[in-house]
């Protein structure tokens, strides 16, 4: 069977993309308060997991896709 990567790299950029846009919405409804301990943690990993998908997009479109 053959597949082709360029629909599969322009599939997985807007699925990555999706997945950021639902990220950000948990930036803005955080799950714990401000005063709980997990609070700062949980934006940061959230924050970085953002971080990580826009770097994939860019690596994804840097090679012509």
């Amino acid at each position: 069977m053959q597949v082709n990567t360029g629909s599969v790299a322009i599939l997985t950029k807007s699925i990555l993309k999706s997945e950021i846009e639902v990220l950000k919405t948990r930036l803005d409804t955080p799950v714990a308060g401000p005063g709980s301990p997990r609070y700062l943690g949980d934006m940061a990993d959230l924050r970085t997991a953002v971080r990580v998908l826009e770097k994939r997009i860019k690596e994804l479109e840097g090679a012509g896709v």
